[in-house]
């Protein structure tokens, strides 16, 4: 083999490992901004949805339900301090599965 030979195919085998490691590090650390950002995004999102209830009820104490600030498309579940629920809309089977995730948390 030439000596050009050997020295292009090293050059490419170098650059080619140099461009796979450049490139999983920054789909790394992509991903992990990603995953930040959308934890930090879902928080936000449920403290505006907590203040938002907490104030409706002040506002608005004659009916839990007319206190909520959100649509009823998507499912809710409200749960006291002793687990149980305050209000929800969410299918009876549902709501045996979310107190044992609850339960969980503590």
């Amino acid at each position: 083999m030439r000596l050009f030979a050997k020295i292009f195919l090293c050059a490419t085998l170098v650059l080619s490992m140099a461009l796979s490691l450049s490139g999983y590090l920054l789909i790394t650390s992509s991903y992990k901004n990603a995953i930040e950002r959308e934890t930090e995004r879902a928080l936000d999102e449920y403290q505006y949805n907590k203040f938002s209830v907490q104030a409706a009820l002040i506002t608005n104490a004659n009916s839990f339900q007319d206190a909520l600030p959100f649509d009823y498309d998507s499912q809710v579940a409200v749960l006291a301090e002793d687990k149980s629920f305050v209000f929800s809309n969410l299918p009876l089977e549902y709501r045996f599965e979310m107190l044992e995730m609850v339960s969980d948390w503590r």
